[in-house]
């Protein structure tokens, strides 16, 4: 056996999932986690199945159609003294353990807890720092603070335009270009924290 796997004859633990796996065309135990698409895993009568998985092989005669599992589905193999049609055979027989089957790894069931855990991580709700920021930057920043100080550059430079005409500068100059040079230092901000939220 391998020295970087674990004994397939090791109990089993509640803290890990283990199965059996040929690896190194070697019997092993293998994490579930670290199952990749085209490993051939060995199931016995009532094993969940790690991941999704495809019957390669019966032992027994007279077997019938292979089994395709799903990830947690419970593998019940069809018995020899049962027939295909579920009733029991007549006469009595005497009864054989069911040998343990041979499945082979059809998806790798990392990529798909990755895939869940990627879809799942922009369904979160928003937390309360996020959602303050929200406010400021959309309210207090956006709609509030930026019109007030447009409006209030507005008002002193036409009010200087009126009132100072000697000390003050053209018209033009007074009320569109000093207007941008009020508000356009505060857009950078409300830019950067809509960038957080």
């Amino acid at each position: 056996m391998p020295p970087d796997y674990v004994d397939p004859c090791t109990p089993p633990s509640p803290s890990i999932s283990l199965v059996h796996a040929y690896r190194d065309n070697e019997l092993v135990s293998v994490p579930c986690n670290l199952l990749v698409r085209g490993d051939v895993v060995v199931l016995g009568p009532g094993h969940a199945a790690p991941a999704q998985v495809q019957q390669l092989s019966s032992e027994l005669p007279n077997k019938g159609s292979l089994h395709v599992l799903e990830e947690g589905q419970v593998f019940h193999p069809i018995t020899q003294n049962m027939s295909a049609d579920g009733n029991k055979a007549s006469g009595i027989q005497s009864s054989q353990p069911h040998p343990r089957e041979k499945f082979l790894v059809t998806e790798t069931p990392f990529k798909l807890n990755l895939r869940k855990i990627l879809d799942n991580s922009l369904k979160r709700p928003i937390s309360i720092v996020g959602n303050e920021m929200h406010y400021i930057t959309s309210t207090i920043i956006d709609k509030k603070l930026l019109f007030l100080i447009l409006v209030l550059s507005l008002t002193v430079n036409i009010l200087r335009t009126i009132f100072l005409k000697n000390d003050s500068g053209h018209w033009s100059e007074m009320i569109l270009l000093l207007q941008g040079y009020a508000v356009l230092p505060l857009l950078p901000i409300s830019f950067q924290l809509c960038g957080f939220v």
